[in-house]
């Protein structure tokens, strides 16, 4: 779905969000940026992967033909078949489906110089011919409605239609799409009583059998406000709702009631129907580490540290956001390629049109971008450093970090190009014990997808604190307004 804004109200959103403070979007652009000072060969490898049309083809071919084959086996194999290769292969008609959407398609000028010259009888232009056809956005575009009518959820119109660029735009603000479409689900147990592992069993088992129409309330509802703005999306909705009736139907008549189970049981599964492992393949995309401290500072501890000592060497604020709204897991790279790399997902929003097939390279080619210390695969606990006193001291500068800030009504614009040393990079080695089972043990919030509730409960004793010391140093802490001289601040 798409969500209307006004983009000055977005801008002069720095009070609430904090000057420090980006969103997850504004932090990985800034690590793009400084990647490509770095290293501007990584700028080579945003092509298009022809291999993606082909993979998506064979992934939907063989998930139909599983389901095909299983029409007359017992129903336990139907049961082991959807949990083991079932579920392996919906999630990654999923990944293939949200790579096409940020696959770039040649133009068509392009594609048409290639057939002149294979018309012409150059032979050697075949292959370029072949490559610019299978990226051609018409061919991804069937070849992605192909794959999305194999599963339950409509991949096709939530990626394709594009709503999905929203979320790489605002990850980490009210504006991200897939906070408001379905993460949420997961983010805590809805009601006390599910607040226990076995609840939250139920719930996210609930959450994968009913994820499609937890989509399809979420579109009717922002398409009942903003028809418009929707509008296209609700057209590919139905198209693709269309195209998965078909398939099911024609599974039915050919397969019967194990063949469409299948199916229906390999896309719960993908998600996390019964706790399966996958579901921490979702969690770990957007994770927060290391959220600021809870407790109204203005500044997280690490933040306070780094900045001071920044400024007392250099006299020069520094870019430093100590939460990580994205995550990227290292453990193993076979469970990388088998999903398609989509759980390189720092990697994924620093450039998102590089292909699934050369995201690995970016670790190589920056690794100290995307490569942590030994120490640093996991948040640690720091203890809050509180802004109660106006003395400065090593491990808590509140004083003069808040005056820069007040004296700097747009920090953010000058602090996004100082970025030595870079921003923090953790990962996640172990999916099972370092997400899924803290996720059903842990009591509340579960996970904060992007950081954006840990920024939303900073942002009133922020914004507080930052009227108070702009006041005190007489300075307006508000746009649009104008000083003692007339000039707008």
């Amino acid at each position: 779905m798409v969500l209307t804004y006004t983009p000055n109200e977005v801008g002069h959103q720095w009070l609430k969000w904090g000057s420090n403070k980006p969103t997850a979007s504004q932090w990985h652009s800034s690590r793009r940026a400084a990647i490509i000072r770095r290293y501007p060969e990584v700028l080579n490898l945003l092509t298009p992967e022809p291999l993606t049309p082909i993979v998506m083809a064979g992934l939907a071919v063989s998930h139909l033909g599983i389901a095909y084959a299983l029409r007359s086996s017992p129903w336990w194999a139907v049961g082991v078949a959807s949990v083991t290769v079932g579920s392996l292969l919906a999630f990654d008609i999923q990944a293939l489906n949200h790579e096409l959407c940020h696959q770039r398609a040649p133009s068509s000028a392009a594609l048409g110089a290639a057939w002149h010259t294979l018309c012409n009888g150059s032979w050697a232009a075949a292959s370029t011919f072949l490559d610019l056809l299978l990226c051609n956005k018409y061919m991804s575009t069937v070849v992605a409605l192909a794959g999305s009518a194999c599963t339950s959820v409509p991949w096709f119109s939530y990626y394709h239609q594009g709503g999905h660029q929203m979320h790489h735009l605002h990850a980490g603000s009210p504006y991200d799409n897939d906070g408001q479409a379905f993460f949420w689900a997961w983010e805590q147990a809805p009601h006390p009583l599910l607040d226990n592992p076995l609840g939250m069993v139920l719930w996210t088992s609930t959450v994968a059998l009913l994820l499609p129409i937890i989509y399809f309330v979420s579109l009717g509802t922002w398409f009942f406000y903003f028809p418009r703005a929707n509008c296209r999306e609700m057209l590919f909705a139905s198209v693709d709702v269309s195209a998965t009736a078909i398939v099911y139907y024609t599974i039915h008549n050919l397969a019967g009631p194990k063949g469409l189970t299948y199916l229906v049981l390999s896309t719960a599964f993908s998600i996390g129907l019964l706790a399966h492992p996958l579901l921490a393949f979702w969690i770990a995309q957007h994770v927060c580490e290391n959220p600021p401290s809870r407790d109204g500072d203005i500044m997280s501890d690490g933040e306070h540290r780094f900045l001071w000592q920044h400024v007392k060497d250099t006299l020069q604020p520094s870019y430093q956001f100590t939460a990580q709204p994205t995550l990227s897991y290292y453990g193993s790279s076979l469970w990388n390629w088998l999903t398609m790399n989509e759980l390189l997902h720092v990697e994924h929003h620093d450039f998102q049109h590089m292909p699934w097939t050369k995201t690995p390279q970016l670790s190589r080619i920056a690794p100290e971008f995307y490569l942590p210390p030994p120490d640093a695969t996991r948040p640690r606990q720091q203890a809050p450093c509180r802004c109660q006193t106006d003395t400065p001291s090593d491990d808590c500068s509140c004083r003069l970090t808040q005056q820069y800030q007040a004296q700097h009504p747009h920090p953010w614009d000058e602090w996004k190009d100082i970025l030595d040393p870079p921003p923090p990079m953790r990962c996640i080695p172990r999916l099972m014990q370092d997400l899924l089972l803290p996720y059903y043990l842990l009591r509340g919030v579960k996970f904060d997808f992007a950081c954006r509730h840990a920024l939303m409960h900073h942002a009133a004793t922020r914004q507080t604190i930052a009227v108070r010391v702009m006041e005190a140093l007489g300075i307006s802490p508000y746009f649009g307004e104008e000083d003692e001289e007339g000039r707008t601040v």
